[in-house]
């Protein structure tokens, strides 16, 4: 019997099938780090825009009692205003635990004002 060259045998397509389900079994978890870790960059970014909206309110309008807990879309901040280290301004703080599980915190000084 003549052999046929005109495509793949059904060995030929299951072995690639099993290489390209182990490179995806290897990278899956990578992936899905890497979401993780793109959703705290934007939820980083959106308590930077927080941290921003409550310094000018508090340099520039009379807000001088903030709240405690700030909840957005998909996050919850907790505020946490200190006296700075050099007396004349006050610390803002954002903290919350992030989508990749760990805790994150950004702080921003602001001016008292005068």
């Amino acid at each position: 019997m003549k052999n046929s060259s005109k495509g793949f045998l059904l060995y030929e397509g299951m072995i690639a099938l099993l290489i390209l389900m182990v490179i995806t079994i290897c990278f899956l978890p990578y992936f899905v780090i890497v979401q993780h870790e793109r959703l705290t960059i934007r939820e980083q970014q959106e308590a930077m825009m927080l941290l921003q909206e409550f310094a000018f309110l508090h340099m520039y309008e009379d807000a001088s009692i903030f709240p405690s807990q700030i909840t957005s879309e998909k996050q919850e901040y907790t505020l946490l205003v200190t006296s700075s280290y050099y007396g004349n301004a006050k610390d803002l703080c954002l903290s919350w635990e992030g989508s990749n599980h760990r805790e994150q915190n950004w702080c921003i000084s602001t001016p008292n004002k005068e």
